[in-house]
């Protein structure tokens, strides 16, 4: 190979290595990383592999029509990319995140190499080893396939690659073709990427607009219009539902009232909300302060401020000369800039989830690099004890996440889930989404679809009105599949309870005029029996529980107590986030009900027990070792309700997390028997109930 070909090929050598070594990182680490930590919006991210899964076995309807929403086309872009490693490495949860994992690595590429043409090639190593070794929380949203927030940082980073070859003199057309196609893309992509919009034309005002020319121009405007024509195209007839985000009109998240209060929430966000977008929602309250101010914090800022108070804090040159001589290089002025686009426009709107944090990591990330590089404190043992502390730190709270003994299980569980198709546009028509689903019943046999046909009559049920007569209900009924029928009812009661602010009486009274069907009527009073209560603002709702007069079937009598009990615990645990010392509290309450109804009720305790260790098991506050102390015949009940609560929970995962809850029950008295034997028992009543 002649001398010339290494030269053009070494530029590209250390972005591509880096790029190699963050896949293995990534993989490494999902390889070891606990079940429960595997994804952190399930239900979405299991909804574009199911996207993929139709892609390969056929699409029952026009791709378009599956988007989960009108706004953002990352996740149709999402489905096909993740099918392309369905196909390869098969329809798992690894094939699944490997998506985004491509578009992190494509990300890092484009910005080592923004970085080794523009600043310095130390800098950019820093950089690599920040974006590689990073905080837990951009970690894992490095491996969360939404096809949103968190991959718009390619095309942010391809952005500002071409943006400085136009400001370093490369004014050529495909520089500017580039850098429209990937801004307009990235903004149907997600509409985060507008900040990178923003932050690019204030960036080319302030080095002399390079976009002066009128065909640089044009260049650049008719290639963002390619990028964007998709977004054009989609929304053309659809009324522009794309303006919308939830049925919410886009520019009404952001407020300029108030603006006194915004203002406090912009001196609010630098220290406290930068620095919590680091840190990961798992972790436990008593280690998240250590972890946030004094680890991520301290490291992150420290070498910044070292490098304010150099340039400061020289000699013999005016404020002036120093604030510009701060402002270099050009990339850490555009990563700066960002940063401030980013906190006006974040402190003015209602977006403050840790998601949209991401794509304003690797900014935070390139201003760190140029601090660590260019000053004279960090340099020597100082720079490598900061690199080690890192290290150490990121290793430490990694290694949180991570489970030796269920390694490798994102490479065994499925990478798709159907549940979530009812949310897309296309089902906000009852009688079309109908007539959809029958199209996918024979893809489903193998999913949940209990959940699945639960949440589609509860979509159904939202585009018809209260009181609608039986005859109406009897022409959906005649539309839809046998299995859909069986939830359409429960819902329906369901539907009604909430619709009379959570008042047993008045839904039992509305849903009378269904008494005709019995049938149907007691398929409708069990939905509005478990949603009643699910708004009581008593920490244990004694007062109504004793609705002995209500019109309740008595088959459905265990049914109603389980709730009660569930929804007592639940106002207890969220009102003192605790579930030690319970027992006393309780006494009161199990002191008014009779036995059988005391018995239903230990199981809803149960029932709530099983739901909070189900959201996050390593960090429960409580073991169930902790009830060891309760006599023997409450003791009994509680367990039997945790074991209704497993049966009742649907999950991509069940299996393994009735195996886990298994393990976690072993050694305590009597509760595996208690276990499975409510697990049974909840089978056999779904099944005589007709579910």
């Amino acid at each position: 190979m002649s001398r010339s070909s290494i030269a053009r090929i070494s530029p590209l050598f250390f972005p591509a290595a880096a790029g190699v070594v963050f896949l293995a990182v990534r993989i490494l680490f999902l390889y070891f990383l606990h079940p429960f930590h595997l994804f952190i919006f399930p239900e979405e991210e299991l909804y574009r592999g199911a996207l993929a899964k139709e892609i390969i076995q056929g699409l029952a309807m026009p791709y378009y029509d599956y988007r989960p929403d009108d706004y953002a086309g990352g996740s149709l872009v999402a489905g096909f990319v993740i099918s392309v490693f369905f196909r390869i490495f098969g329809m798992t949860a690894f094939a699944l995140k490997l998506e985004p994992l491509l578009f992190s690595a494509a990300g890092l590429f484009f910005w080592l190499l923004l970085l080794s043409r523009h600043t310095s090639k130390s800098a950019a190593r820093i950089f690599a080893f920040l974006f590689i070794f990073s905080p837990p929380a951009f970690t894992r949203y490095s491996l969360v396939a939404l096809g949103d927030h968190p991959e718009s940082l390619f095309f942010t980073s391809a952005a500002a690659y071409f943006l400085f070859e136009i400001l370093s003199g490369r004014k050529r057309g495909r520089n500017y073709a580039l850098l429209g196609f990937f801004l307009g893309s990235g903004i149907w992509y997600a509409y985060i990427t507008i900040l990178s919009l923003i932050t690019a034309a204030l960036f080319s005002a302030w080095n002399g607009n390079p976009f002066s020319g009128k065909k640089n121009f044009a260049v650049f405007s008719i290639f963002f219009m390619l990028g964007f024509a998709p977004w054009i195209l989609a929304n053309q007839s659809n009324g522009l539902a794309g303006l919308e985000i939830a049925g919410t009109p886009l520019w009404r998240y952001f407020h300029v009232q108030n603006i006194l209060k915004r203002i406090w929430h912009f001196r609010h966000f630098v220290p406290y909300q930068i620095a919590t977008s680091f840190d990961f929602q798992s972790l436990h309250p008593s280690t998240r302060p250590l972890y946030v101010v004094l680890f991520y914090n301290a490291l992150f800022f420290i070498p910044a401020g070292l490098k304010i108070f150099e340039y400061f804090s020289e000699q013999g040159r005016s404020l002036k000369e120093k604030i510009t001589a701060l402002g270099r290089p050009r990339v850490l002025n555009f990563s700066l800039l960002y940063i401030l686009v980013f906190a006006v426009l974040t402190s003015l709107s209602d977006f403050h989830a840790l998601r949209y944090y991401m794509p304003l990591q690797p900014f935070l990330f390139c201003a760190i690099a140029h601090a660590v590089d260019r000053c004279k404190w960090m340099k020597g043992n100082f720079s490598k004890i900061f690199i080690f502390f890192l290290a150490a730190g990121g290793i430490f709270f990694h290694a949180r996440l991570c489970s030796a003994r269920d390694a490798g299980y994102a490479f065994r569980v499925k990478g798709y889930d159907y549940q979530w198709l009812i949310s897309s546009p296309v089902c906000r028509d009852p009688e079309r989404c109908v007539s959809v689903m029958k199209k996918f019943e024979p893809k489903l046999r193998d999913e949940n679809l209990r959940k699945i046909y639960d949440h589609l009559a509860d979509q159904i049920l939202e585009g018809l009105p209260i009181g609608t007569s039986l005859d109406g209900f009897r022409k959906l009924e005649r539309q839809s599949s046998p299995r859909l029928r069986k939830f359409l009812y429960p819902a329906l009661g369901l539907e009604y309870v909430s619709f009379y602010g959570f008042k047993l009486e008045r839904a039992l009274e509305a849903l009378e005029f269904l008494k005709p069907s019995p049938e149907l009527y007691r398929r409708a009073v069990s939905g509005a029996v478990s949603g009643a209560f699910l708004n009581v603002k008593e920490e244990i709702p004694v007062k109504r529980m004793k609705e002995s007069a209500l019109p309740i079937p008595e088959s459905l009598r265990p049914q109603f107590w389980r709730d009660r009990g569930a929804q007592g615990l639940r106002r207890e645990y969220e009102s003192r986030r605790v579930l030690q010392g319970i027992r006393g509290r309780l006494g009161a309450a199990l002191g008014q009900l009779a036995p059988g109804e005391k018995e239903f009720f230990l199981q809803g305790l149960g029932i709530y027990l099983h739901e909070v260790w189900n959201y996050d098991p390593p960090a429960a506050p409580f073991s169930f070792h902790d009830f060891d102390a309760y006599p023997e015949p409450a003791r009994t009940e509680i367990f039997r309700g945790v074991g209704f609560g497993s049966a009742n929970y649907d999950s991509y995962d069940q299996d393994f997390r009735f195996e886990l809850l298994k393990r976690k029950l072993d050694g305590v008295q009597g509760a595996e028997e208690a276990f499975l034997d409510g697990r049974k028992t909840a089978f056999e009543e779904r099944a005589a109930l007709g579910f």
